[in-house]
């Protein structure tokens, strides 16, 4: 039997991991996080076939529970290089394992404001805002996920969303309630110019600064490859192509949702079980 390792414990690396444990197969699964990826950062997920809306979190303990009944093993630690010679070579700092076929469910990583300098309170993530109370937050962006994070912030919060375009890219509906959230302030055509730190942030642009206490972006997620060394990323194609290598979720698409990367990774388990002779 190959030993099949998946990276990455969000809804397409939970998924990949169960459909291979009930094929027989024995993967394992690298998570440095909770199980559940991205889902805990959701407000709601309104779009999960067989459910109402539902909370994130409440969504990525359903998967947790169901990872857990089938007695996967699971490595909490961060995969921190990926090679290939002959085999994957899976590093973390706790040392090497070797494997034969590698699910790649890393899902993505946000992408970062050029030229601002590293402050705590310039976040990437809502995690560390989730307890806040009584504050000004400032987010950038006009997507689903930042307006997913408007709503979480603003039962606690003011908010203030600034779109750098007059075009509002989030779901009309998931707008909808934005707008009329009497929490949340929206201000389009709104072009960063300079952030300063002194008792409070102040948010700046053309016409108009901002003063508050955090600054969210939220201007998009790339695919999340930090792992992999130089010469992996000269031979994943191929590697894809002789069915080693499989990219599931978000590592692999544009389109972040959480029933396409179930689903990704449910038709990543039957490749890995139908192509790679296992």
């Amino acid at each position: 039997m190959k030993k099949i390792a998946v990276i990455g414990g969000g809804p397409a690396g939970i998924t990949t991991a169960i459909q291979l444990k009930r094929f027989g197969l024995q993967p394992l699964l690298f998570e440095k996080n909770r199980l559940g990826g991205l889902l805990w950062e959701a407000n709601q997920i309104e779009n999960y076939p067989g459910h109402q809306p539902i909370k994130g979190p409440e969504l990525a303990d359903l998967f947790r529970m169901r990872f857990q009944e089938y007695g996967i093993e699971i490595i909490p630690e961060e995969v921190v290089k990926l090679d290939y010679d002959r085999e994957f070579i899976i590093s973390t700092k706790k040392g090497e394992k070797s494997f034969s076929t590698v699910c790649m469910a890393a899902g993505t990583k946000p992408i970062m404001l050029t030229n601002i300098f590293n402050n705590d309170n310039v976040l990437y993530s809502i995690m560390p805002l989730l307890n806040a109370r009584n504050k000004v937050i400032a987010i950038i962006g006009a997507g689903d996920i930042a307006f997913d994070y408007a709503l979480n912030l603003a039962r606690n919060n003011r908010v203030v969303i600034l779109n750098r375009s007059s075009r509002i890219k989030a779901l009309p509906g998931l707008a909808e309630q934005v707008l009329n959230n009497s929490n949340i302030s929206y201000c389009q055509d709104f072009e960063l110019m300079n952030i300063k730190f002194d008792v409070k942030m102040v948010v700046s642009g053309k016409k108009r600064a901002f003063e508050v206490d955090y600054l969210l972006v939220a201007i998009g997620r790339e695919a999340n490859k930090d792992c992999y060394t130089d010469a992996l990323r000269e031979r994943e194609a191929d590697l894809v192509a002789g069915f080693k290598l499989y990219l599931t979720g978000d590592v692999r698409g544009s389109y972040k949702q959480a029933c396409i990367a179930a689903g990704s990774g449910l038709e990543a388990a039957m490749r890995i079980y139908h192509e790679s002779d296992c």
